[in-house]
């Protein structure tokens, strides 16, 4: 029992044909909708990029800035620092010799 099936070679051929057009049509749709997507991202990485750099760019105005408070600051300190150290020494000088005094007084020696 063998059965023989005639088919012409037209018609596979033709069904070939079709079955690979909608494949490449889909294809096509897909590579589209892909493209369109990466189109999306390379906008979304440019604007980032640029906001970064402006970021940056803040950021190192800002750090100038600060850096310019902190040497003034830190300059104001050391005269702050310079003149309590002057005046210290200044009082220190006036109880140790006060207190100079006071003990030579109390012994008993001392300008009549």
């Amino acid at each position: 029992m063998s059965t023989t099936i005639e088919v012409d070679l037209k018609d596979v051929l033709a069904k070939l044909d079709q079955k690979l057009d909608k494949i490449d049509q889909k294809f096509d749709q897909k590579f589209d909708r892909m493209e369109l997507k990466f189109d999306a991202l390379t906008k979304d990485v440019a604007d980032l990029k640029t906001t970064v750099a402006k970021d940056v760019a803040e950021l190192k105005t800002e750090v100038k800035i600060l850096q310019e408070r902190v040497n003034a600051g830190q300059a104001a300190l050391e005269k702050r620092i310079d003149g309590q150290a002057f005046w210290l020494r200044g009082v220190g000088i006036t109880v140790v010799g006060s207190l100079v005094a006071i003990g030579l007084k109390v012994f008993g020696v001392g300008i009549h």
